[in-house]
C-alpha cells in the first residue's frame, strides 16, 4: 500500500485515484479562484483577465490610496505631531519598551 494510500485511509476520507493529487497549485489573489497544477495557462489566462476586470479594486488598495490623510501622508503632515511623537519615541527608547501608551497617541 502506498504513502497516498495510507494518508487518505488514515483520514478517513475515501478517495478516487484520478482525483488524489489534484489539489489547488495557484490560486488567484483577486477572485479566490483555484487552479490545479495541469492547469498553469487557465491560471495564467484567468490571472490577467481578472486583473483587468477588477482593475478599479486594485488600484484603490494601492498603500498611497489606502493610507490617505494617515500619518504618513505627505500632504496631512503636521509638524505639531511629529515633535510630540518624536518625543514620545525617544522616552520609549529611555524606558526601553516598544508600544506607546495610549495616553500618549496625541489623537491618532
Amino acid at each position: 500500500m502506498g504513502t497516498a494510500a495510507l494518508a487518505q485511509r488514515r483520514s478517513g476520507l475515501i478517495v478516487p485515484p484520478e482525483y488524489a493529487d489534484r489539489r489547488p497549485a495557484f490560486a488567484c489573489n483577486v477572485c479566490g479562484s483555484q487552479f490545479p497544477n495541469e492547469q498553469r495557462a487557465v491560471y495564467e489566462r484567468h490571472v490577467g483577465e481578472c486583473a483587468r476586470a477588477h482593475e478599479a479594486e486594485i488600484l484603490a488598495m494601492r498603500p498611497s490610496v489606502r493610507l490617505k490623510g494617515g500619518p504618513f501622508d505627505p500632504e496631512s503632515w503636521d509638524p505639531e505631531a511629529e515633535a510630540h511623537m518624536r518625543k514620545v519615541g525617544e522616552r520609549m527608547l529611555r524606558e526601553g519598551r516598544m508600544e506607546v501608551k495610549p495616553a500618549e497617541r496625541a489623537g491618532f
